[in-house]
């Protein structure tokens, strides 16, 4: 089961799992939501398959009311003519339970049939315990019990080479430049590529897209069908400038600024968000992972690529940048001079800084 230090099964344990014998407890947290959606529906396509299906799938939400009565309640329930009963329970607030609600949950979850699933959803969310509290000890008490998986979101090499998988499924190449396109356009978000993806496969394929096609057919996904397909978001264009900036790339950096030029994209927002990322960047710089994530309030996984800027820059640079974003913050603010060639002038500097 999962280790009393870190308290969470790998996603390999919970696959392994799944095939040899899904019944029993799951604790599904963390901040990507599709993962956890995706996991939530092998278990449920598990029920669907068999016979009975609506009499053998539950669903409780503390959020409308739900207790720990009426999942006692169900728990004393049977499987009606399949395998397995599954039991949905979101919003319980598990490190929030008295002592007597705690001890009532482990003991519920303690004594589960080989015939059922019990599956305690937390999305959105990572459960990291306290250690001067007593949400450490109830999940140490549930790791002994039941799978604990904290899905994050995938580093950029993994979502990438999972968009990758996901298009040559379809027959379908798209290039890695294209691919970092698409996941750019789509902020990251699993559920978004996905959609996509499945959009430019049928389009790449055009009209016989339901047609088998014979071994070896390869179809091209160009960057115009990715633009065709996906909107040029705002944050989109400040990324693309940060990017190029933070990697001292001349050619690429002007023409992102022409791009939010062209879309009014006002210099006071670019400035702000530029500034954010400038912040991480030196976060990163002088402090452990844990650490930058507590200065910045954001989580680990989004500070790797500050990471890497970090890295490829001097030390110094970080607090350069901060430093001439808060001079051009005042300026924009005080002066009345064209924004755009304040930030013009800034990225100059940034680019020619050593």
């Amino acid at each position: 089961m999962a280790d009393s230090v870190s308290f969470y099964n790998s996603a390999d344990e919970l696959k392994t799992k799944f095939k040899t014998d899904p019944a029993g407890g799951y604790l599904f947290c963390g901040t990507e939501d599709y993962l956890i959606g995706k996991w939530l529906d092998n278990f449920r396509k598990l029920i669907a398959s068999e016979p009975m299906p609506d009499f053998n799938r539950v669903r409780l939400d503390f959020d409308d009311g739900a207790s720990l009565r009426e999942l006692e309640n169900e728990l004393s329930g049977v499987s009606f003519m399949g395998k397995y009963r599954l039991i949905e329970v979101f919003g319980l607030p598990l490190l929030k339970l008295s002592d007597r609600d705690e001890k009532s949950l482990i003991k519920m979850l303690s004594e589960l049939s080989k015939e059922q699933i019990v599956m305690l959803i937390f999305g959105g969310q990572t459960l990291v315990p306290d250690k001067k509290t007593t949400a450490r000890k109830i999940m140490k008490s549930l790791s002994s019990l039941i799978y604990i998986v904290d899905f994050t979101r995938l580093s950029p090499q993994r979502l990438l080479k999972w968009a990758d998988d996901a298009f040559m499924s379809e027959r379908v190449h798209c290039s890695d430049e294209n691919l970092r396109l698409i996941i750019s356009r789509c902020g990251g978000e699993m559920l978004k590529i996905e959609n996509i993806i499945k959009v430019l496969c049928a389009y790449a394929k055009g009209p016989d897209f339901d047609v088998d096609e014979p071994s070896g057919t390869r179809h091209e996904i160009k960057r115009e069908d990715i633009e065709l397909f996906t909107e040029d978001s705002e944050e989109y264009e400040i990324y693309n400038l940060t990017d190029a900036v933070l990697r001292r790339d001349r050619e690429k950096s002007f023409r992102a600024l022409c791009s939010l030029r062209r879309k009014k994209i006002d210099p006071i927002v670019i400035n702000a968000s530029f500034s954010r990322s400038v912040r991480a960047v030196a976060a990163c710089s002088a402090a452990s992972p844990s650490q930058a994530a507590h200065i910045t309030g954001m989580q680990e996984w989004q500070l790797r690529n500050y990471r890497d800027y970090a890295e490829s820059n001097p030390k110094s640079f970080a607090s350069y940048a901060a430093a001439l974003c808060l001079e051009t913050d005042r300026r924009l603010k005080s002066e009345s001079i064209d924004g755009y060639s304040l930030i013009d002038t800034m990225v100059l500097r940034l680019i020619q800084k050593k």
